[in-house]
Order: C-alpha cells, then sequence, then structure tokens
C-alpha cells in the first residue's frame, strides 16, 4: 500500500442527537427511518426473454422513528397531540447528528436533515413491574425527504 493511501475507520453510531424545530435538542436512544427507496416497476419487452426491465418508478420516504427514555419535558408528547386536541400540526424542519468523540469537543461528523416532518404516531412505554428497565416512548415522524448536509 502506497504511503498516500490511508484506511479511514468508520464512523461508531452510538453518540447521536436529534434536533426539531421549536421542539428543540431530543435526547434519544435510537433513531430509524435515515433511508430513501426508489420503488420499480417491471417491463417486458417483446421478444426478449433473457430479463425483464426493472424501471424507476417512485421515491418512497420511511417514518423517521424515534425511541427515547421518559424524562422530564414533554415536548414530542405536546407537538403529537397539539392535532388531536386541536385538529392542527405544524411541519417541522429537523435534524439528525452524528457527533465525533474527539477530546477537543463534539462535532457533528455527518447531519441528516429532513423537511415537513409531522408526529404521526406516539407510542408510552410497556410497563411491568417484575422487569426492571427504563420506560421508553416512541414516536414516529412523516416528512418529505431527507438530505446530507455535512
Amino acid at each position: 500500500m502506497s504511503p498516500d493511501v490511508r484506511d479511514e475507520d468508520p464512523y461508531v453510531n452510538f453518540l447521536f442527537r436529534i434536533r426539531v424545530d421549536e421542539v428543540g435538542e431530543l435526547r434519544c436512544s435510537e433513531c430509524s427511518g435515515l433511508s430513501l427507496e426508489v420503488a420499480t416497476e417491471d417491463y417486458h419487452e417483446g421478444g426478449e426473454n433473457r430479463f425483464t426491465w426493472k424501471l424507476p418508478a417512485q421515491g418512497r420516504v420511511p417514518m423517521l422513528v424515534l425511541k427515547k427514555g421518559i424524562a422530564e419535558g414533554t415536548d414530542l408528547w405536546d407537538w403529537f397531540v397539539r392535532w388531536l386536541e386541536e385538529g392542527m400540526v405544524e411541519p417541522r424542519e429537523g435534524e439528525v447528528h452524528l457527533l465525533s468523540s474527539a477530546e477537543e469537543g463534539i462535532e457533528p461528523l455527518r447531519v441528516w436533515a429532513f423537511t415537513g416532518g409531522v408526529p404521526v404516531k406516539w407510542t408510552g412505554p410497556e410497563l411491568q413491574s417484575l422487569s426492571p428497565g427504563i420506560a421508553f416512548e416512541t414516536i414516529e415522524i412523516a416528512h418529505r425527504g431527507i438530505r446530507i448536509r455535512k
């Protein structure tokens, strides 16, 4: 290997934060749904029996799912329940930051930004007196897309 070529270590996934406009910074233990998909349609060309064409059809954006331990504050709940109580919800912009563990300070290494996010599902904790653990709440956010900002 030449001295100019350097293997880079992949980023670790346990340091991250989530920010949602007007809701603030969320301390979550899990974040999933950072993905984009393109559905395909099969096209069978007449006389071509060796393969079927796969043509891109429509983009899909899965839900962003945030799981967090219940602590003080009800920001996520307030954002979600406004739809049920008042019949309106305000779309929010937000970001998921993958953080470095550098000694000089924590810096975002990668930032995924979502647009037009609205909460569509809230799930409370499963309470079990015989199993110790943390009480988690989960919120699902529908959005219009994800972009990488950094």
